[in-house]
């Protein structure tokens, strides 16, 4: 704390971001009760140092015992300044960072500052008086944006909004604080705390159908969640209670949803998000990258060479033919003018973007490349064929990367003279829009080729995770365990949209068999070589190839949706009679059981052949790749809650030989371990 005429200036220091420990709290709240009790000093500052504003609360705090200061009691002490307090806002303000800033009774905000209440993300709420300041100062309809979409703000759309009362230059930004905190105190006028605005929430001011239409939109849009309808409870109290009772309804609804498996899965999968950028002990720094070239020009290498392109990579896309070229290059031109269309790019950006992707047919204009990403057909074959290829016109410190889903990277790199710099990249489709890559080390990979895998990943906006070389590496390979159990079910009694319905209602946006039907039945099937030995099989040697023909697992009439096929009921019923299987009625989370059992059997055994690194890994894997529901934690995380004993138990209950319980998923049963935390050396009990 340093004061500067009568202006004490309270700046936190604290790398890297400002996170609000307890010793910053405990600072904090000190500085601020000594400036009250100063009698020279006439109002206060509050800044950070470094590259950010104060970061929000430590989320690995909640569920355990309250450390003091809590951060409710450091917010009172500002609250309670008998003096003027202006926050000097700079870098970010989210969360609880954003909620101290409204605990004090300015708000001056630098440049290119960032504010928001992500809370929800994590299945909370505000819980330090965020729900009942924020309706006060900006207006419950836009507080319940604020708050429901988690989304940003800049520093211009928080002056408009009222949620800082000025903007200036960084450079300016303490001078800026200053001036404002001498000028409310030679106003002479009492301190203005958000707690006491009213004239927001006046009964004139609220929409009279503002928190039914909510409540509307989310039985709509997210029906299960409790975080949202608590966060709505919130802000309604800011306009019906007083001030104290509202942060007393928020605090008891705060603490209930720390207590929720919900909360606890989305606080797993946000560590384990950010977990999963350091893989264990890799050091190596990432490479430069400027150029990189895609092999490939069908849907797959179009989106990938446009992600390259948005994360603004000089992007060379080569294919032999042209024709597939100039399709790639019309997809392209209609995507970004709708992202014109809506407003999310300009003319010039988009014309900047689709002009940084180069076309052509030869390999030879890959030579200037740093990094060579092939997306061919998937045959071992005709990738070791393109691979020689590109090794031969290559630099000899460019990386080379294989989009394959499938195949072995080793084999693969057994073609290149050097399979040090080869890596996988397998990229999910459509590659524009999927977040996740399973970043493929090879036996032989180098350090600083997967760092710099991980590094584009990162700068493509995507989420990249370390995975071992095995047929169908972390996702794939746990897939088709699934589909397998799920199979499994059918001859044992369960209809197709049992199945489905039952993972719907589990949070996935669909079930195995819709899945099928949107793919196509008939993507791996051979009209010369079908023998009838599958249910598949035998709809596809019917004509029922899904969707597109309008009959697969369902039958689709004027809907998409699909309805209940009698004739495939029949089908199944035929099948299970000549496996000599005893047919009975299954429950959803019977099914549920059944199937993430399959998951997370297969999860255990890839941890322990090292192909994942952590069972968070394996969580961010199918969330990010295979719509494995957020509030679920992922496969992994959900076995925990559920209880590992009774994933074992459904394991044994699936009667597959290729799925034997895992030895690690025995062991961890016994000895009362988690698979989510599991990582070999780490003690994986708690």
């Amino acid at each position: 704390m340093q004061t500067r005429g009568s202006i004490s200036v309270i700046e936190v220091d604290s790398p890297p971001v400002n996170a609000l420990s307890r010793d910053v709290r405990a600072g904090v709240s000190s500085a601020v009760v000594a400036a009250n009790e100063d009698p020279d000093v006439v109002a206060l500052v509050i800044t950070c140092a470094g590259r950010t504003w104060m970061a929000g609360a430590d989320i690995k705090e909640f569920g355990g015992p309250p450390l003091e200061p809590t951060f409710t009691r450091m917010i009172g002490v500002l609250d309670g300044s008998v003096k003027p307090i202006v926050a000097a806002v700079h870098g970010t303000a989210l969360g609880g960072g954003l909620e101290l800033a409204l605990a004090c009774h300015h708000r001056v905000a630098a440049t290119g500052t960032v504010l928001g209440s992500p809370e929800i993300k994590l299945g909370l709420l505000p819980g330090a008086g965020g729900t009942q300041r924020l309706p006060r100062l900006i207006g419950p309809v836009a507080a319940l944006d604020l708050i429901l979409t988690a989304r940003n703000v800049a520093a211009d759309e928080a002056l408009a909004l009222g949620l800082v009362d000025a903007v200036v230059p960084s450079d300016e930004l303490r001078r800026a604080a200053i001036a404002t905190a001498l000028e409310v105190a030679a106003s002479g006028q009492p301190v203005r705390r958000v707690r006491d605005l009213s004239e927001r929430i006046a009964p004139d001011a609220v929409p009279a159908d503002l928190f039914t239409e909510a409540r509307m939109n989310l039985s709509r849009s997210t029906p299960d969640l409790l975080a949202p309808q608590y966060c709505i409870r919130c802000v309604e109290a800011a306009v019906t209670m007083p001030f104290d009772d509202g942060v007393a309804l928020e605090r008891e609804l705060f603490y209930e949803l720390v207590d929720t498996s919900q909360s606890r899965a989305l606080r797993h999968v946000f560590a384990a998000e950010r977990r999963v950028k350091r893989p264990p002990g890799e050091s190596a720094s990432a490479r430069d990258v400027q150029a990189v070239g895609v092999v490939g020009a069908g849907t797959m290498g179009s989106g990938i060479a446009m992600a390259l392109a948005d994360a603004g990579y000089r992007v060379h896309l080569v294919d032999s033919d042209r024709g597939a070229l100039e399709r790639s290059d019309t997809s392209a031109a209609a995507r970004y003018q709708r992202m014109v269309g809506r407003g999310e790019l300009s003319e010039a950006a988009a014309r900047a973007r689709r002009d940084s992707i180069g076309r052509s047919e030869e390999l030879v204009s890959l030579r200037a490349c740093d990094v060579v990403i092939e997306a061919v057909v998937e045959r071992s074959d005709v990738k070791k064929a393109l691979l020689r290829q590109v090794d031969e016109v290559l630099g000899a410190d460019a990386i080379i990367a294989s989009n394959t889903s499938t195949l072995d990277l080793d084999d693969l790199a057994s073609v290149i003279g050097d399979p040090s710099r080869v890596i996988g990249l397998h990229f999910f489709s459509p590659a524009h829009i999927m977040t996740l890559v399973e970043v493929v080390r090879g036996r032989h990979t180098s350090p600083d080729a997967l760092a710099t895998a991980l590094d584009m990943c990162r700068r493509m906006n995507k989420t990249g995770v370390v995975v071992g070389v095995c047929p169908g590496f972390v996702g794939n390979r746990m897939l088709l365990r699934r589909t397998a159990a799920a199979d499994a079910l059918l001859l044992q009694g369960a209809m197709p949209w049992e199945i489905d319905a039952a993972l719907v209602s589990f949070g996935f946006k669909m079930g195995p068999y819709q899945m099928s039907d949107l793919i196509g039945l008939d993507v791996l099937w051979n009209r010369e070589t079908t023998s009838s030995a599958t249910i598949r099989e035998v709809l596809c040697e019917q004509g029922r190839f899904g969707q597109k023909a309008g009959a697969g697992f369902y039958d689709y009439a004027e809907s998409r949706r699909g309805a209940p096929s009698e004739q495939v009921a029949d089908i199944v019923r035929g099948f299970a009679r000549r496996s000599g299987q005893t047919q009975r009625a299954f429950g959803p989370d019977e099914i549920v059981d059944r199937l993430m059992a399959a998951l997370v059997n297969e999860g255990a055994k890839l941890l322990d052949e090292g192909i994942a690194t952590r069972g968070s890994d394996i969580d961010v894997v199918w969330v990010h790749g295979y719509g494995f529901p957020r509030h679920r934690g992922g496969p992994m995380f959900f076995a925990d809650e559920r209880g590992l004993d009774r994933m074992l138990a459904s394991v044994e209950e699936l009667g597959i030989p290729e799925q034997e319980p895992a030895p690690l998923l025995t062991r961890l049963v016994s000895e009362g371990g988690r698979l989510a935390t599991y990582e070999p050396g780490v003690p994986s009990s708690g």
